[in-house]
């Protein structure tokens, strides 16, 4: 699909008073699910809730370093951050098997945190564009994004409201209005909102978005407005 041009000069300035605040962090469950997939002990225990409050809290602080150095992609790095925020949860002495394992397992949940959500955020309010009756004037939307260059992966969360039926999600280009990331390869477009991850983008593409959002944005399509519904302009 490829809808006409969306002028940047018009169309970009009318959604302007919309503009969402910047993307946040992963949404702590995604973070839980990370620990207790590091976690090999047994679940429900005390020394397990002990270690999921603390691990959700260092990978947090993992990932919001990594995207301030903006090296995600750096092994070391992950690494390091990992461990100094995994001994700021679990101070020593670390004297006994659990609180070893529970260190260990803090460890590689922030790393494979920052390796997943680690990459540049931006985000993107959604919405009709004031008087073009090509889109919904009643729509809203919202969206995030984790740019991952290295890894050539883009990972989003999605949502809409006041909108029909959508039939596809993409990222296009505001010089020609070309679609260059779609977001609906294995999405469920029917409850209001769609999330996963991207890979496989060119990395040069993934590098262009992260130094200039402004220059795309967000388009979601349904039947009755085939050219967007909603859009938004990216923005960190």
């Amino acid at each position: 699909m490829r809808t006409k041009f969306w002028s940047p000069a018009l169309a970009f300035a009318a959604l302007a008073a919309v503009a969402a605040t910047a993307a946040g962090a992963a949404t702590p469950p995604r973070y839980g699910a990370t620990c207790d997939a590091a976690w090999s002990a047994k679940r429900g225990t005390p020394a397990y809730r002990v270690y999921k409050k603390a691990c959700m809290k260092a990978a947090l602080a993992s990932v919001q370093s990594a995207r301030t150095a903006g090296d995600s992609d750096d092994a070391a790095a992950n690494t390091t951050r990992a461990t100094a925020a995994c001994r700021a949860q679990f101070p020593a002495p670390r004297s006994s098997k659990s609180a070893r394992l529970a260190l260990r397992a803090c460890v590689a949940a922030a790393v494979s945190a920052q390796k997943v959500y680690g990459g540049s955020p931006l985000a993107a309010t959604l919405a009709g564009v004031p008087g073009d009756a090509t889109t919904d004037q009643d729509g809203t939307g919202s969206a995030t994004f984790t740019l991952n260059q290295g890894h050539g992966q883009i990972c989003y969360e999605v949502s809409w409201s006041g909108i029909g039926a959508v039939s596809a999600l993409h990222i296009h280009s505001a010089a020609d209005g070309a679609i260059v990331v779609p977001l609906d390869a294995d999405a469920v477009l029917t409850d209001g909102k769609a999330s996963g991850c991207v890979n496989g983008i060119d990395k040069r593409l993934i590098k262009a978005i992260r130094q200039h959002p402004d220059a795309y944005y967000v388009n979601v399509h349904t039947d009755e407005f085939p050219a967007g519904a909603v859009r938004g302009v990216l923005h960190a």
